[in-house]
């Protein structure tokens, strides 16, 4: 459940019991595909059967600690006193790990309008619930736009944003291309 801002003096519902708080920086890729703009997406964990632009948790520690918020506006508030990062050291290892992953080719970023998103999500292997900040970019441009369709250690699906199908695009994800105009980035 992605928290927006119509919801944040809103109660937490009673069985939503926060006990990790996480984060994430997403890269988000669009390529030109017989003239159509398609999402470029990976599959991280074939077990996860989600499709992911490229994240990075580079946090690496989630702080696990029972939430004591009423309100998903003091949630996000907790949230931001134990994520509390260098954004600009974050955002260095992430396109090193992009690097590692899909291939060596520098690019450049931006910040999307929506830019950073809190959303919760119940890990069923870990039977608890996350509030993850995730910090959102796209992709401008890259030296190498063939290594995005071709990674070296990830398996890749692209989604035409012309015929969009949200075949198991992982739920921020799909935030953000139902409130972002990705098609303008097309590379």
């Amino acid at each position: 459940m992605i928290i927006e801002k119509n919801i944040l003096e809103n109660n937490i519902k009673e069985n939503i019991k926060i006990e990790r708080f996480d984060m994430a920086i997403n890269f988000y890729s669009v390529v030109k595909i017989n003239g159509s703009p398609n999402l470029v997406c990976y599959d991280f964990k074939s077990v996860w059967n989600s499709w992911f632009p490229f994240y990075d948790d580079v946090n690496k520690t989630p702080v696990i600690k029972p939430s004591e918020a009423k309100t998903y506006d003091d949630l996000i508030r907790e949230c931001d006193k134990y994520i509390d990062i260098n954004i600009d050291e974050k955002i260095k290892l992430a396109k090193d790990r992009f690097k590692e992953l899909i291939g060596n080719s520098d690019f450049v970023i931006s910040k999307l309008t929506h830019h950073v998103l809190y959303e919760i999500k119940y890990s069923k292997s870990a039977n608890l619930y996350t509030l993850y900040k995730l910090y959102n970019f796209v992709i401008t441009s890259i030296d190498d736009k063939n290594i995005l369709l071709n990674p070296k250690k990830l398996k890749c699906k692209t989604f035409n944003l012309n015929n969009f199908n949200n075949d198991n695009l992982v739920s921020n994800a799909l935030y953000i291309v139902e409130h972002e105009n990705l098609k303008q980035f097309s590379l």
